[in-house]
């Protein structure tokens, strides 16, 4: 069984907002690429997702960015974009999806939340190579954010590195609500697959589910997922005071994807950058 796909994730959090804004940031390198693993949009019972998207030039030269998202693929392996709809000010560009950032400027882009609740991920593309940077966070509202609808809680999400190797603190404490969820995304054109280690806080291994086996990661090109610890473990599901970490390794030196985590805890919930390891080179055109 593959990695389910992030609508299972984010439906699982929508009753534990409250009115609080939690954004989670870690560093972000300038690069002509920026990947953020995780972005969500549409409505879901009376809550909206709206995704912002802040990207700057560097450069005093303007510049022209192309932004594509996906949420998952289709039956026979072929990606499935995501349409988020993105509302901005700034000069479109030469080709659909792109847009010129003006030297030293910076372009906002808004989701417009339209049709059932849709998840995936997303990556800014500056057509020339030049280094960009920015970073990107979803809210929740409760209600039409068009009209009425009040911002309950938001997520920030970095951009990162395609990686080999990663680990993520978790927490578990069913008596208190406490969860912690993982979001990855495969950038490439070729199906990856990774293997998943759980330890406690001593550094035991509790177990390892191995990429592309029952219950373990495998995603095709371009394709998005997302769990918390107690879907991929179990065992965890009626645990009090758990502290431990998941490690992802790929099966082969070609297999990386992009991550996130977020914490649940009660009715409050935020990001949670992961810890680089194996760090990869490109190997792919996409």
């Amino acid at each position: 069984m593959r990695f389910k796909r992030f609508p299972v994730f984010l439906i699982a959090i929508v009753s534990l907002v409250i009115l609080l804004a939690t954004l989670s940031f870690g560093q972000t390198d300038p690069n002509s690429q920026l990947r953020f693993a995780q972005v969500a949009n549409g409505q879901t019972g009376q809550d909206w997702w709206v995704t912002t998207l802040i990207i700057s030039n560097p450069d005093s030269s303007a510049r022209e960015i192309r932004i594509e998202s996906y949420e998952g693929v289709t039956d026979n392996g072929q990606p499935v974009p995501l349409t988020l709809g993105f509302k901005t000010s700034c000069s479109a560009g030469s080709t659909p999806d792109s847009y010129i950032l003006r030297g030293n400027g910076t372009c906002k882009f808004e989701s417009s939340p339209s049709g059932g609740l849709k998840a995936g991920w997303l990556r800014v593309t500056e057509k020339g190579g030049h280094d960009i940077g920015g970073y990107l966070f979803y809210t929740i509202y409760r209600g039409d954010p068009a009209t009425t609808g009040f911002p309950m809680s938001s997520v920030g999400v970095s951009p990162m590195h395609v990686c080999g190797g990663m680990s993520i603190a978790v927490v578990r404490n069913k008596s208190k609500d406490e969860d912690t969820g993982l979001a990855a995304a495969n950038p490439y054109n070729y199906q990856v697959r990774m293997t998943i280690s759980l330890y406690d806080s001593s550094g035991t291994l509790i177990r390892t589910i191995i990429g592309g086996t029952e219950g373990g990661l495998e995603l095709q090109p371009l394709e998005h997922g997302a769990l918390f610890v107690t879907q991929l473990f179990p065992e965890l599901a009626n645990v009090d005071n758990f502290v431990g970490k998941l490690t992802l390794t790929g099966v082969t030196s070609n297999d990386g994807v992009i991550a996130t985590a977020l914490v649940a805890k009660g009715n409050i919930y935020g990001g949670a950058p992961v810890t680089l390891d194996d760090i990869h080179t490109e190997k792919s055109g996409r």
